[in-house]
């Protein structure tokens, strides 16, 4: 499934860090038209974009691209499931099985990839 340029995408775990591919992911997905709802560890700024610690609960998204780690995946799981999200992606290093078969059995389309590979490519 290919997201619009216009839809919501969320990037969990977005860095003030321009060396961090979740920063890169925010800028791109940005440049392409999409909506970027940046969610980080602590607040801050990547370019026009504000990335927030806190998650808006009643936010609905077609992606959202994980550059979290398992364990810092936990807090999110609710969101993730309430029907809220059509596509997650695990990207290199958040990859987590136990989460992908919830949201696969809850029929949210579950993609480990990387975003950035896949904005290149055309695949996103």
């Amino acid at each position: 499934m290919r997201t619009s340029s216009g839809e919501t995408v969320v990037v969990l775990g977005a860095s003030t860090n321009p060396f961090r591919y979740s920063h890169v992911a925010v800028k791109e997905l940005a440049a392409r038209g999409y909506h970027v709802v940046a969610i980080g560890r602590k607040n801050g700024r990547v370019e026009n974009i504000d990335i927030s610690e806190s998650l808006p609960v009643d936010l609905k998204a077609h992606t959202v691209t994980v550059y979290l780690s398992p364990e810092h995946q936990e807090s999110y799981e609710n969101w993730l499931m309430s029907g809220n999200v059509r596509r997650v992606i695990f990207n290199p290093g958040a990859e987590n099985l136990y989460l992908k078969k919830r949201l696969e059995d809850a029929g949210v389309e579950v993609i480990w990839n990387c975003t950035l590979v896949m904005l290149s490519t055309g695949g996103f």
